[in-house]
């Protein structure tokens, strides 16, 4: 332990310049599992605002009279509390500057929503209190058309006011993906619009409000399923929202997690360089303590207990930047997911760093460790002796890249993805190694 920490202040620069080049290694990495995490953490507990409802039953055309009939007998009175919302894509016009916008209409009655809150120009409201002919628009699509409340807009064959912004929504804050900003009009207004016709396509849910618990709210959502054959109609859960909106994000996370996987690949080959440069300055002494009678293994530890310290000192750093970087970066973007957000173990990320850190650099250490081992104590004296490396020394780095190959699966969590990514990347490397 001594020797290890001598060997790190007689150092202290290029243990630096190591330390460094794992930090960045890991912060993108860590950073990218914050997100994940969070994100995960926050879909399932906000569920119920994001679908707005305990269930609900959609289709992508008008339900029938008897549909409805045949959903309130299976229902029975027990979800007689329900309402009806209405969306579709369509144009909207300013009649003042005749610039239009697509638009995602969404069609409300005032019981809207059951769960979470609206926000309009500043203040929390229900449905109820907004609903008139008029049309609430996000703020995106107002700034778009340059909008203020009181002018006009056209929306199908009806003329209508813009009544205010909508500054928050529990249910919508999440559709960042959508292919349109929004605006809420009512249900009956958006049918009089002529907008919703047959042979359109366009969504109608039915929400419904319930006191029954998550276990037998699916065991329901098992029994619609056998019960109406129709595919078209979907019964949806508050998770499965969250796992519709999950899946989204986690496509994007999981081709950001291939990103974090190229910093984590470019440091373990600054890694690499600078290991070697180390070891061919420690070559003499490593030389001495053999002569001596120190035993290969008590060398070893040496350098593994070096290895450690700067893994621990890597993984702290790159867990402390991430956690304050992220939030800042995040409020960059305009991402609002709450004051909750990013609460996450960051006892469980730091053993995670700290494993891939140390398995890394030990799949590093040992390569380097062999070839110093296979030259004779006498020759290792000679100050101008090289690490000579052979095609057949390649196998000592088997360990490192059976590591990077399951982090690229656990990144993009999908084993054709990941496998694609690795030997694309092999092939590159060898390409570059064979042209050197």
């Amino acid at each position: 332990m001594k020797l290890a920490l001598r060997y790190i202040r007689t150092h202290k620069s290029l243990f630096c310049i190591l330390s460094l080049n794992i930090i960045l290694g890991l912060v993108g990495f860590s950073s990218l599992d914050i997100f994940k995490h969070s994100l995960e953490q926050q879909l399932s507990s906000r569920s119920k605002r994001l679908l707005t409802a305990d269930f609900a039953i959609s289709t992508r055309r008008a339900f029938s009279h008897k549909e409805k009939g045949d959903f309130k007998n299976f229902l029975e009175d027990d979800f007689s509390h329900h309402h009806e919302v209405y969306e579709v894509y369509s144009m909207l016009k300013d009649l003042k500057s005749k610039k239009s916008r697509l638009t995602f209409l969404v069609g409300i009655e005032k019981e809207y929503p059951f769960f979470g809150n609206i926000e309009v120009d500043g203040r929390f409201s229900k449905a109820k209190e907004l609903l008139t002919n008029g049309i609430w628009l996000s703020e995106d699509l107002k700034t778009q058309l340059r909008l203020v409340s009181g002018d006009k807009v056209k929306l199908g064959s009806q003329e209508l006011t813009v009544m205010g912004t909508i500054s928050n929504d529990s249910s919508v804050a999440w559709k960042g993906f959508n292919l349109a900003p929004y605006a809420y009009v009512h249900k009956d207004v958006l049918l009089q619009t002529n907008l919703l016709q047959k042979g359109s396509t366009f969504f109608h849910t039915l929400f419904y409000k319930s006191d029954l618990p998550k276990k037998e709210l699916t065991l329901l959502k098992e029994s619609f399923d056998d019960t109406f054959s129709d595919t078209s109609v979907k019964f949806h859960l508050p998770a499965d929202r969250a796992n519709q909106i999950g899946r989204v994000f986690g496509l994007l996370s999981d081709y950001l997690g291939l990103v974090a996987i190229m910093a984590l690949l470019l440091s373990i080959i600054g890694s690499v360089y600078l290991y070697q440069t180390y070891f061919l300055s420690k070559i003499s002494d490593v030389a001495i303590l053999r002569s001596i009678g120190h035993s290969k293994k008590m060398i070893s530890s040496i350098f593994i207990i070096q290895m450690i310290l700067i893994s621990v000192f890597a993984s702290s750093c790159a867990l402390a930047l991430s956690s304050i970087a992220l939030p800042k970066l995040l409020s960059l973007f305009e991402f609002s997911f709450g004051d909750d957000f990013l609460k996450i173990s960051y006892l469980n990320l730091l053993f995670k760093l700290l494993s891939i850190s140390f398995l890394s650099n030990l799949f590093i250490l040992i390569p380097f460790l062999k070839k110093i081992f296979e030259n004779k104590v006498n020759t290792l004296f000679d100050r101008s002796i090289h690490l000579n490396w052979k095609l057949g020394d390649l196998v000592l780095f088997i360990p490192l890249l059976a590591l990077f190959y399951i982090l690229c699966l656990v990144q993009s969590n999908s084993i054709i993805v990941g496998s694609l990514f690795f030997f694309a990347l092999l092939v590159v490397f060898i390409l570059i190694l064979t042209l050197c």
